[in-house]
């Protein structure tokens, strides 16, 4: 159907689709932040507000109809997704609608919004439906914080400074320098962003986080290749920009994931891992054990990476083989002690998002 432009309709009007069907909208803004795919919507209306299909269906030709929620093609095949207007947004910002940027969709957003609301509904609806009588969106989201389960933090960098306090609270590393010096160079960031592009009035002093940040970046340059720059600086900016996220802990294993987004290649787990694990021996101040799970929906993608890392590595200098398999000659070269090699652990999780969805 034809998006319709809600400015044409009556703000008592508006009102009262809002108010009716709050549920969906929840659903969206808070668990799609901003958007979902039909099929979601339908997964969560059902499991959360017991609503039927057909319930669901006459919401959104109500929502879509008076311009509230834009209907857009998720991709080439047809398949749907359901946008918040401005108007909706401004509801739940405390903002004038002008006030409120409208949703950004890329292709990066897309598929991570995609893989992460199939994990909360395979695996935390699931849960919630199994072992406890309720289920709320609130529940989901505290499961999500109690888990450290932090797939929901965004590339912009206010909500990342936000996982670094949840990470300092987590872990209690206040007392670590390294910790402390990418924390306080993030926070300089957000001032200076503040105050010279904001224009913001800015009461608290921020110069010795800014000096800090200084040093920290006359530290970094020093190291020309940018492979030695990621042992020694990777921190949680990049770890959320190369799309990590945090994904619960499991007895002493910190558990990391990744949606497949994009190309998935060798070096992008393989030595990505190795600089999260040097980043958090540096923050901790000991080495901890380390589980990237991979979520994935390209079999031949992940089946030639797991075959790579376990092929002979070959030195092109010395024109022989090593003894060693490609993965842990990438953990050799990236000065992963010997030792830890067994610390670090790499798992995949099929999710058939493209045929399942039509995507």
């Amino acid at each position: 159907m034809p998006n319709v432009n809600s400015g044409i309709i009556k703000p008592s009007i508006k009102q009262e689709i809002f108010d009716s069907n709050r549920d969906l909208f929840d659903i969206i803004y808070f668990l799609g932040t901003g958007f979902m795919l039909s099929d979601h919507i339908y997964a969560y209306g059902k499991a959360i507000y017991d609503l039927s299909e057909k319930s669901i269906t006459r919401k959104l030709i109500n929502m879509c109809g008076k311009g509230l929620l834009l209907e857009k093609e998720a991709t080439t095949t047809g398949t749907k997704i359901y946008v918040l207007s401005k108007y909706v947004k401004s509801k739940y910002e405390s903002k004038p609608s002008q006030n409120v940027s409208s949703v950004k969709i890329t292709e990066r957003k897309l598929w991570k919004n995609f893989y992460m609301n199939e994990y909360i509904i395979q695996r935390i609806v699931r849960y919630l439906l199994k072992n406890e009588k309720e289920i709320s969106i609130q529940r989901i989201l505290d499961l999500l914080e109690e888990n450290f389960i932090t797939f929901q933090t965004t590339q912009n960098r206010q909500d990342v400074f936000a996982l670094y306090e949840k990470f300092y609270d987590k872990f209690m590393c206040g007392s670590s320098e390294p910790f402390m010096q990418d924390f306080n160079a993030l926070a300089a960031d957000l001032y200076l962003f503040g105050k010279n592009f904001l224009k913001a009035e800015m009461d608290i002093d921020y110069s010795e986080q800014i000096r800090q940040r200084k040093i920290r970046q006359l530290d970094k340059d020093a190291y020309k290749n940018e492979e030695d720059k990621n042992k020694y600086f990777y921190n949680l900016y990049q770890f959320v920009m190369q799309g990590f996220f945090f994904d619960g802990f499991k007895e002493d294993v910190i558990q990391i994931g990744l949606f497949e987004i994009g190309i998935l290649t060798f070096e992008k787990i393989y030595k990505q891992i190795c600089y999260i694990l040097l980043m958090l021996e540096r923050y901790l101040g000991y080495m901890p054990k380390l589980s990237l799970t991979v979520y994935y929906s390209d079999i031949d993608v992940v089946a030639e990476i797991e075959r790579e890392a376990k092929r002979k590595s070959y030195n092109f200098k010395t024109q022989e083989f090593s003894d060693n398999n490609k993965k842990y000659e990438t953990f050799k070269a990236l000065r992963i002690r010997e030792q830890y090699w067994e610390n670090i652990e790499v798992r995949y999780i099929f999710h058939d998002l493209k045929n399942r969805y039509n995507l």
